[in-house]
């Protein structure tokens, strides 16, 4: 027994000392008051591969950004040929029912004006539209009044 007592005495010394040393390699952490050290060669591995990591990753976004404008830019130089190119058209019919009314073809002239109707016009063609529009209503009414009292007078005659 007294052989037990001494084994477990020295087993209990032993692991108390074993315990209680550290091992030379590990370092104590700095203290809160410490000045901060640089970071070691495998933190600023570590460091750099995220930077070249988050540059990779960014680089598509990037190209994506530009051809986005790029689609953009495109869409908008066909806008604006198209509407360049329905401006134009307007213009066209509106001086074909100038030229009609010029020529005293007011029906036709008339017929001309309603293709315009779905069409969007900037402030002076509409203001012009509706110049030609009165103007071919006055002469339409001035014909039928000749054309009636025409009529009254032949009757008249007869």
């Amino acid at each position: 027994m007294k052989n037990s007592r001494i084994f477990i005495t020295i087993a209990a010394a032993l692991a108390l000392g074993l315990a209680g040393c550290k091992k030379p390699d590990q370092a104590a952490p700095p203290a809160s008051g410490d000045s901060a050290t640089p970071p070691t060669a495998p933190a600023m591995d570590i460091s750099a591969a995220a930077t070249n990591a988050a540059a990779a990753a960014m680089q598509p976004v990037a190209d994506l950004k530009a051809t986005a404008a790029s689609v953009v830019t495109n869409a908008q130089q066909q806008a604006e040929a198209a509407k360049a190119a329905v401006n134009s058209q307007v213009q066209k019919l509106i001086d074909q029912a100038k030229n009609l009314v010029a020529e005293s073809k007011f029906t036709d002239a008339s017929n001309v004006l309603q293709q315009l109707a779905g069409q969007t016009l900037s402030a002076d063609q509409q203001t012009l539209v509706d110049t030609l529009k009165e103007q071919i209503q006055k002469a339409l009414a001035a014909k039928a009044a000749a054309d009636a009292a025409t009529a009254t007078s032949n009757l008249l005659k007869r």
